[in-house]
């Protein structure tokens, strides 16, 4: 049993976990140390592998650091900030921060139509790049978009004649809005509840924590993944296993046949090696003998299974990732098309329990005996014996 938290910003990176004796770890660049006072920690929840709904340990903490508003505000307190401050930025309303500026902040008012100004110039370049994204179907990595969008948004706020010359600069500015805004979230979540909901009802629903709002979007997203997404994996999976084996065996075959005269030899060697191992069921060395070889490392080397099940896995991977691009495009609501447009890095959590499907899969294939008494029972060893069968 493991508790872990990752805490990471643009500079550093730390990864606390609680121990089986109840104490709290810190694990950085120096390696493992306890934490001494005065830090003081609450265990709010558990990993239990059986009970964690296929999770990985990495994704079932992002989704309970997510979920837990007394951890986002101990994140917030000490500086680290899940999304960057652009991200952050493009959510909020300038209606929003405005209500907020004026109500909560002693900032004067011309401060506060100045922070108005440049999150509305953030907001319509985000608009614009978006629109840009959208018509020319850009990939670019997300680093350069990041400091294109900073640039982009450097001319239009020098073209308003605001005197700042560098993105360096307008970033501090801009991290002046973020600390209010944590501030206000940090005292209004350690008011009291009634008091909480007292200037909700009053102010709006623009107080509630952005992020928590997002995570719902998110979450709706993943709800209709598992409900309308997974079952059509289901049917497809044999399928996209059947693609991916078969691409990565003919890849190998055409890699022999146009490589040397040696490996011209091999490549007429190949398919039938594979068909005595998964089909015949023979070892290695009685393969040697029906295919001209000598020795069993031979044929070992010819087949290179795990080259092979790796090879397919990463094929399968890429297929998964094509089948739902497609059925976003096609089937999902259009929020969530444009979620997934905004974020492509999505997917990863969304996929969260198609992708375990996958590795286990393999994995199972992984752990099968390859020797005198070898069995192939696994998913991947059966769907390979019957494109063996198929293309004897």
């Amino acid at each position: 049993k493991l508790l872990q938290f990752v805490l990471e910003d643009d500079k550093q990176r730390l990864k606390f976990v609680v121990d089986e004796r109840q104490r709290l770890l810190v694990i950085n660049d120096q390696g493992m140390q306890a934490v001494s006072p005065p830090f003081s920690f609450k265990v709010l929840a558990t990993f239990e592998p059986h009970r964690s709904q296929k999770l990985s340990l990495w994704n079932w903490t992002s989704r309970l650091v997510t979920q837990e508003p007394e951890v986002n505000l101990i994140l917030r307190e000490y500086g680290f900030h899940r999304q960057s401050l652009w991200q952050f930025l493009s959510k909020i309303e300038p209606v929003q921060l405005r209500s907020m500026e004026q109500q909560f902040s002693r900032f004067p008012t011309k401060k506060i139509e100045y922070h108005l100004q440049l999150l509305t110039i953030l907001r319509q370049v985000h608009q614009q790049y978006r629109r840009q994204r959208l018509k020319s179907k850009s990939q670019e990595p997300k680093k350069n978009n990041n400091n294109h969008l900073w640039e982009m948004m450097l001319v239009q706020v020098q073209q308003q004649a605001i005197p700042i010359t560098s993105t360096q600069a307008l970033k501090d500015e801009l991290i002046q809005i973020r600390k209010f805004i944590d501030h206000h979230r940090r005292n209004l979540y350690q008011s009291p509840s009634w008091e909480r909901s007292l200037i909700e009802a009053v102010h709006g629903s623009h107080f509630n924590d952005l992020e928590e709002l997002e995570q719902r979007r998110i979450e709706e997203f993943y709800y209709h993944v598992e409900q309308e997404f997974q079952p059509y994996y289901r049917q497809m999976r044999l399928q996209l296993l059947d693609c991916s084996l078969e691409t990565t065996i003919l890849q190998r075959l055409t890699y022999l046949r146009n490589s040397s005269s040696k490996l011209v030899k091999q490549s007429a060697q190949y398919l039938s090696a594979l068909r005595y191992f998964y089909v015949s069921g023979l070892p290695m060395r009685e393969i040697a003998v029906q295919i001209a070889e000598q020795h069993g490392y031979q044929v070992s080397r010819l087949l290179n299974l795990k080259a092979l099940r790796e090879d397919s896995q990463r094929q399968m991977l890429l297929l998964l990732h094509n089948l739902f691009t497609d059925w976003v495009k096609e089937k999902a609501a259009a929020e969530h098309r444009q979620m997934w447009e905004e974020q492509p890095g999505i997917a990863i959590q969304l996929l969260d329990e198609s992708i375990a499907d996958i590795r286990n899969m393999f994995a199972q294939a992984e752990a099968e005996k390859y020797d005198g008494h070898h069995e192939n029972n696994s998913l991947v060893a059966q769907r390979i014996r019957n494109f063996c069968i198929g293309n004897g």
